[in-house]
Order: structure tokens, then sequence, then C-alpha cells
């Protein structure tokens, strides 16, 4: 049974915003925390469903199937080839992920960051509608040769990993942290984000900032510092950070 496990965590990520992680438990189910690359810990609602389900998830981690998705019915290929130690073969019109040689997590990491990196290549080639349709198996089909993406991982894997959960992601305040978190896999990390995300449009900078510190205070339950001056997430231009992050990675 190949299962989705999306709901994956760094442990920095649990540690820097744990109430992030028990939110995200709470409206998705069982959330997976990776240290290293590798299982660590799995958080579950207590109930009898999110029991069941985190269950089911230990069940076919341990049997070697869970995965993130291993299809793509948009995407063409002429003949099998290798990429991220995967290797990409024909699915009826579109192409299948096949990561049977390596171990469980790696297979995991693999898909997700094929994932990634076609999401910005693509967007990169046709624009940010097509990367999300293409990832909903919608859309017109894109040849596997022209998104061009690396056989092997490179410095930009850290920042296709956030740009897909951000192209993705519905919910303001989890997307504001995606946004923040591919800025600073950028050179100059987190302390180039203001400059980073200006490029977006004037005063972005400042009003990304602004918005991850208040989601961050939002998300802290001890209450114990004062909150931030307002911050207006709507005003954030979305596409526009988007489309900026796909400039800096330079593919």
């Amino acid at each position: 049974m190949w299962m989705d496990v999306g709901n994956l965590m760094s442990m920095s990520e649990a540690n820097q915003n744990f109430s992030l992680v028990a939110r995200r438990c709470e409206e998705k189910g069982p959330v997976l925390i990776l240290k290293n690359n590798k299982p660590r810990f799995l958080l579950l609602p207590f109930t009898r469903e999110g029991l069941e389900k985190g269950l089911r998830l230990y069940q076919t981690m341990l049997g070697g199937n869970a995965m993130r998705k291993l299809t793509y019915r948009t995407i063409t290929i002429d003949q099998p080839v290798e990429i991220l130690e995967l290797l990409i073969t024909k699915a009826g019109t579109g192409i299948a992920l096949d990561a049977h040689a390596l171990g469980d997590q790696r297979a995991g990491r693999q898909a997700t960051l094929f994932e990634g990196y076609a999401a910005l290549h693509m967007a990169a080639l046709r624009g940010l509608d097509a990367a999300r349709d293409m990832l909903q198996d919608k859309g017109e089909p894109v040849a596997l040769n022209d998104l061009r993406l690396p056989a092997q991982e490179d410095s930009r894997a850290l920042l296709a990993t956030w740009f897909v959960r951000a192209l993705a992601e519905a919910d303001p305040a989890r997307r504001v942290m995606y946004l923040y978190n591919a800025y600073g896999a950028l050179p100059g990390g987190y302390a180039g984000v203001h400059a980073h995300a200006e490029g977006a449009g004037p005063g972005q900078g400042q009003m990304l900032l602004d918005a991850v510190a208040h989601v961050r205070h939002d998300e802290d339950d001890s209450g114990d510092t004062p909150p931030p001056p307002p911050a207006d997430i709507s005003r954030l231009a979305w596409d526009a950070h988007l489309m900026q992050l796909v400039k800096l990675s330079g593919v």
C-alpha cells in the first residue's frame, strides 16, 4: 500500500514552533517528525480515529511503503531515466517514480525532492498556475526533458522543498512560514530574507518579517511576550514572492 505522508516536519521546525505541529496534527492527522531525515517521533490526535490512522501509518512504514506522491500524469517521458536516485519510467500517459532500490526513508526524501524541483522548474517554465496544476495531475502535458531537473541534489534542494510547500499551501499562516524558510534557504540565510523578499515589491520584505513575527507569537502558547505590531498578512503579494523565489533560484 502506497501512502501519502505529506505531513512531514523536521525536528528543527518542530522545535521552533511546536504549536504549528500540534495544529497540523489536529487538522490533518498524524504528523511524522524527522531527525537527520529519519523518522523520530509520530504525533497523533488523541482520538480513536487519530490513533487508528497513526497505527496504520506506523505499520505501513515498517512494511517499507511510506511514500509521497509517486506518479505524475501530465509529465511525459520517452525512455527511462534516473533522477535524484529515482528511476523515472513511463506510466500510462505520465510517469512513475520507482524507488524500490532505496530504503524507505531515503525513498521518501528523494520523492519529496523530485516534487520540489519539478514544481520550481515548472513555475520557471510555464508559471505558478501550471506548477500547481502539475502537482494535481491537471493542465497541459510537459516533457520531463523540458523541465531540466538536476540529476543529483544540488544547493537548491532545501529551497525547492520549501517552495513547493508554499506553492500548495492554502493556510495563510503556514504559507508565511514556508515562504520565510524558502528565503532562508538562499545564500545569506535568514539574515538575507528581508533583502531577498523586497524583490517581490516595495515593502514586501518587512511585511513578510512582520507576518512571521505575528505567526510565531500567535503559535506561542506561553503568552509571556507582548504581541508585535499588527501585521496584515492579506497584503503579502503571495505569487510575487513565489516568482521571486523562482528568480533567485536561478533555474
